[in-house]
């Protein structure tokens, strides 16, 4: 006999509830972040490079991987200029370009939507991630049983719809931004 599933069993209603151990509960808050974190920026799947993007995406001869060697996006820094330059940034992000390199080569060229798409994708990934975090913090925790399970959740879909991530969503250059400051 397993303890967890007679309690299941004969719990209240609003135990049962309640139970984020149970598969269905877990599935369907994942839907439900994960469908909100793209709802919230689909709209700028149809939207064009902007800000610095001309600059760390466009005229990046690291981003197109028919021009230059996958090894020279390791000797560049973020804007492909050789990283020993005078005239080098010195800010050094090659899984920034890789990450730039693969949507080029995916979408055929610079197509902006396929950008996005990855962002979005990105940020949806992120969210249920955050929505993990949360859960195994909150797992260990003195907190009441209905806190465990639904501070989680109330923080990962928080962390989904926060307007704080729309140029990190947005914007390609901004997810290098984001990345160096962490």
């Amino acid at each position: 006999m397993n303890p967890d599933i007679d309690e299941l069993k004969t719990g209240t209603p609003e135990k049962r509830a309640l139970d984020t151990g149970t598969w269905h509960c877990k599935i369907l808050v994942r839907i439900l972040v994960g469908f909100l974190a793209v709802a919230c920026y689909a709209n700028s799947l149809w939207g064009d490079f902007v800000f610095d993007d001309s600059e760390a995406i466009l005229s990046n001869k690291d981003v197109d991987p028919f021009s230059t060697s996958l090894w020279q996006v390791f000797q560049d820094d973020f804007w492909g200029t050789k990283i020993s330059s005078n005239l080098s940034h010195k800010s050094y992000r090659p899984l920034t370009i890789i990450t730039f390199r693969l949507n080029y080569w995916l979408a055929g060229g610079f197509e902006p939507f396929w950008f996005h798409l990855a962002n979005i994708i990105l940020h949806a990934l992120v969210s249920l991630l955050y929505l993990d975090l949360c859960t195994a913090i909150c797992k260990k925790s003195t907190l009441d049983r209905a806190y465990k399970v639904v501070s989680p959740i109330v923080a990962a879909l928080l962390f989904a719809v926060h307007p704080v991530h729309t140029e990190n969503v947005r914007s390609r250059f901004f997810i290098a931004i984001s990345k160096s400051s962490e």
